[in-house]
């Protein structure tokens, strides 16, 4: 596998296949800061770390905080998560469900 990436890191192409094919990428998307990555057989290719889960009572606060540390103490955690599910972890079932509208 070729990985065509471009000079700010952006990938401009995945090639899987002859090296020819993707050094002829490498012509069609860039400029001369275009590099081709190629991956053997036994390695695989890892996007940046992004954090793809969220507990349901994190749901209304997606995407808050997200320029401050975790544990700041205006970060997402303490502004938002934790206060949010000690309220939720201590409903019963009908404060669950009007909380959550169903």
């Amino acid at each position: 596998t070729a990985i065509v990436v471009r000079g700010d890191g952006t990938i401009a192409a995945v090639e899987r296949g002859a090296s020819a094919e993707a050094d002829a990428m490498a012509t069609v998307h860039g400029d001369e800061s275009v590099r081709i990555l190629r991956l053997s057989a036994d390695e695989i290719l890892v996007p940046g770390f992004i954090d793809a889960h969220v507990h349901l009572p994190q749901a209304p606060f997606a995407g808050a905080g997200v320029d401050r540390p975790l544990l700041a103490p205006d970060g997402f955690l303490r502004r938002h998560a934790f206060p949010t599910e000690t309220r939720v972890g201590a409903m019963d079932r009908q404060a669950a469900r009007d909380f959550y509208g169903s």
